[in-house]
């Protein structure tokens, strides 16, 4: 059940930068995320308790450790996601990307929640076996909408920047005394190609994000969109640079 482990602190990671906290929801997740780590210890006690005696009393308790782990790994993942619905809800993002996250939460829940019948109907330590490779697969499925959302949010608050920067930069040619205007002309297009690497990143970004619908290629599309997203706030950081040099230039004058 490593694999498990290091895919919830994927989430995590991925989740933590994209939305702000919220305590309650969080703190069920948490709860939920111990009590489930509580219950590998001991089904890995069970595990080593039928390697040493194979009895049938021993073996009947692997499978009811194996089924509680496997349904609280379920109940934290369900955890998490109402988690992220309440984070979706309190984000500063757009109505319509929190209603494509809180939908795409909803199906991820629902799928968490149908596992869990599968998991009380095991009878042998093979459909221990079976089931959990299923639950892993599935939390592959949940991680790729989990980055897709991820990403967007990125984008969309990165645009956002953007937005604000134009403004900005606006502001400050309109300052520029129109005799003066060949002075600053240097400064002003370092400031205007900045910018402009910077949405063409964003833009970049966005549609590497919109690609990622499957397993198989989610995590170097991920890790692109991240890259892109990276170098234009290092576009952004540029322009701001030069805006600020005019701005001094302007008060020395």
């Amino acid at each position: 059940m490593k694999k498990l482990s290091v895919l919830l602190i994927l989430l995590v990671v991925f989740s933590s930068v994209a939305f702000a906290d919220v305590n309650d929801a969080k703190q069920k997740w948490i709860d939920a995320a111990a009590y489930h780590e509580k219950t590998k210890i001991e089904w890995q006690e069970a595990q080593k308790l039928v390697a040493e005696s194979n009895t049938p009393e021993n073996t009947q308790n692997v499978i009811d450790k194996a089924k509680i782990s496997l349904n609280a790994g379920l109940d934290s993942a369900i955890a998490f996601f109402e988690f992220h619905k309440e984070k979706a809800a309190s984000a500063d993002i757009s109505d319509s990307l929190k209603n494509t996250i809180r939908s795409d939460l909803d199906e991820n829940i629902a799928v968490a929640q149908g596992l869990k019948t599968d998991v009380n109907n095991i009878k042998t330590r093979l459909e221990v076996g079976l089931v959990s490779l299923k639950i892993f697969d599935k939390y592959l499925d949940l991680l790729v909408d989990v980055m897709r959302n991820s990403g967007l949010v990125f984008a969309e608050k990165s645009n956002d920047r953007y937005d604000r920067l134009i403004k900005i930069k606006g502001i400050v040619e309109s300052k520029i005394p129109a005799d003066k205007k060949s002075e600053y002309q240097d400064l002003l297009n370092k400031v205007d190609n900045n910018l402009n690497e910077a949405k063409n990143n964003i833009d970049s970004a966005e549609a590497k994000y919109k690609t990622i619908t499957q397993k198989q290629g989610a995590g170097v599309a991920f890790g692109e969109g991240n890259n892109l997203i990276r170098q234009a706030h290092q576009n952004m950081k540029l322009a701001l640079d030069n805006l600020e040099l005019i701005i001094i230039k302007l008060r020395g004058q």
